[in-house]
């Protein structure tokens, strides 16, 4: 059972171990009775297969070769794009499209009007008293309480990254 354990460690975990323990064996020697280094390739195919992805060698220096190009000027351009609204996702941020259409005062109050109306009447007649309840705050909280300020509620500061 030991011999098992030891057939299966690497040349890469030996190094690795006894650079920390004794540095300068490391350089000098080399371990007899195990077999050669296994290129990185196979580790990483192996490791994939272990993990049920079905690949090859060619796969893996592939990969390494696209990593390794240059990116263009483009693409650099819409990597940072794709990060930027990645990071405003995360933090609930969405930037709001410009609104062309101005809203009348009088528009705002004949909705809200609508609104007190239509909640009113769910109120008395919904079977689920709690669970409208919720809601109906949720849409007043969300989208009405917006044009009560009267659109005043954009933040006044731009976010640059």
């Amino acid at each position: 059972m030991i011999d098992q354990a030891c057939l299966s460690v690497t040349m890469r975990t030996l190094t690795s171990a006894w650079k920390k323990l004794w540095p300068e064996s490391v350089a000098e020697r080399t371990f007899e009775g195990f077999e050669p280094e296994v290129p990185v390739e196979e580790e990483i195919v192996s490791l994939g297969k272990s993990m049920g992805l079905v690949m090859d060698e060619r796969d893996v220096n592939e990969l390494v070769e696209e990593h390794s190009q240059e990116l263009t000027t483009e693409e650099l351009q819409e990597l940072q794009s794709q990060q930027h609204s990645g990071i405003l996702q995360e933090i609930g941020f969405e930037e709001e499209p410009e609104v062309e259409d101005t809203i009348s005062t009088s528009e705002i109050k004949e909705i809200l009007g609508m609104w007190e109306r239509v909640s009113q009447f769910v109120e008395k007649k919904h079977s689920e008293k709690v669970a409208t309840g919720r809601a109906s705050e949720l849409f007043n909280d969300t989208c009405l309480t917006h044009f009560r300020k009267g659109g005043r509620n954009k933040p006044p500061w731009t976010v640059f990254f």
